[in-house]
């Protein structure tokens, strides 16, 4: 749950929260995935849920808002399923590509498809006249965030459309990311302090 000072906080009481951060080049330890345990079924107390999120640890432990028990995060870094990679391979979550889409301006919305290693479609719904511009500023942005060899194509539409799930997804890999392969495996899993 978010409280007023932005964290976001561990119900302790309805459930542990465990961490498995990723490998220091791979944003590491501050970033990893969680898994969750709901302590009120007694047929799932001894199984760990892994719910897909990717998360930012706060590095202080501490919350002005007084609630200190369990793992404090300072950031939802997205769902696993929106892993992308650099060229150098090294995953991209996606708060990270919003943090470079929101550089933007007159963006109303946007996908990022990763059709393989160092190939990215930019889809973008623009009311700005100016594309040209747009495109441009948009593909040296990516390629600050993807690395320099990245191959950006930017593509206008009138609108996007949800997956044939019916999900609205702002980035994918055409080719399957595995999380396991970015997590530090030799850092013990914990749940807070």
């Amino acid at each position: 749950m978010q409280c007023e000072a932005g964290k976001f906080h561990q119900n302790s009481d309805a459930c542990r929260v465990d961490f498995q951060p990723f490998k220091p080049e791979h944003g590491g330890p501050g970033i990893g995935r969680i898994l969750v345990t709901p302590l009120s079924n007694p047929w799932y107390r001894i199984i760990r849920f892994d719910v897909g999120d990717l998360v930012r640890l706060d590095e202080s432990g501490d919350c002005p808002c007084g609630r200190n028990s369990g793992i404090i995060l300072s950031a939802i870094e997205g769902h696993a399923a929106a892993l992308t990679l650099t060229t150098a391979g090294r995953p991209v979550t996606l708060r990270e590509l919003d943090g470079v889409i929101g550089r933007l301006s007159d963006v109303d919305e946007y996908r990022l498809e990763q059709r393989s290693t160092g190939s990215y479609d930019l889809f973008l719904v623009s009311p700005r006249n100016d594309k040209n511009t747009l495109s441009r500023d948009a593909a040296d942005m990516l390629k600050e965030l993807y690395g320099c060899r990245a191959s950006i194509t930017v593509r206008f539409e009138r609108a996007l459309s949800p997956d044939n799930t019916g999900k609205y997804r702002l980035a994918k890999a055409g080719f399957p990311i595995a999380v396991e392969d970015y997590l530090d495996k030799d850092c013990r899993i914990f749940d807070g302090k």
